[in-house]
């Protein structure tokens, strides 16, 4: 079969056009894939990220509250930061509902907000055992400071 050069060249821009046609669509395919995933990322990551970003403000605010209280010498201070603590433990508790109605699709975040929760219970449980321990404590060096003073002012003339 003789072909002449001008089919040749002919047939060879219809080639390219249709390359050019895949690569476009594939390009354009692709970039739409990535549109998607950006606004996937938006939407949901990053609320899920600032509901995080809260849960980890208020489990500082009760650290610090938990440190504060096992440093107070006086029963009304440990009350008050005892409160402190209940507060932002109350607070993170209410950023992991929110989390959990936000991530109700997605079984593995499900899963490690249910075990986040545990922990956060555990937390809060061993952190008012502390705190009624330094509560006794107190009372404890209290008493002792008391019965010294009675001590010492019976064995005075």
């Amino acid at each position: 079969m003789n072909v002449r050069i001008t089919h040749k060249i002919a047939a060879s821009y219809v080639l390219m056009v249709v390359f050019i046609i895949v690569v476009g669509s594939g390009g354009f395919l692709a970039s739409r894939s990535i549109s998607q995933e950006f606004f996937n990322v938006t939407d949901n990551v990053i609320p899920n990220l600032s509901g995080s970003y809260r849960q980890m403000i208020y489990l500082q605010e009760a650290n610090e509250a938990l440190f504060t209280a096992l440093g107070q010498t006086d029963g009304e201070g440990l009350e008050r930061e005892r409160e402190v603590f209940t507060q932002s433990i109350e607070k993170f508790n209410a950023e992991q509902e929110t989390l959990f109605s936000q991530v109700a699709d997605q079984p593995e975040l499900i899963a490690a907000l249910t075990e986040v929760q545990a922990l956060s219970q555990k937390f809060n449980d061993e952190a008012l055992v502390v705190m009624d321990d330094h509560a006794e404590s107190l009372i404890a060096r209290r008493k002792a400071v008391e019965a010294d003073i009675t001590f010492q002012s019976q064995g005075m003339p």
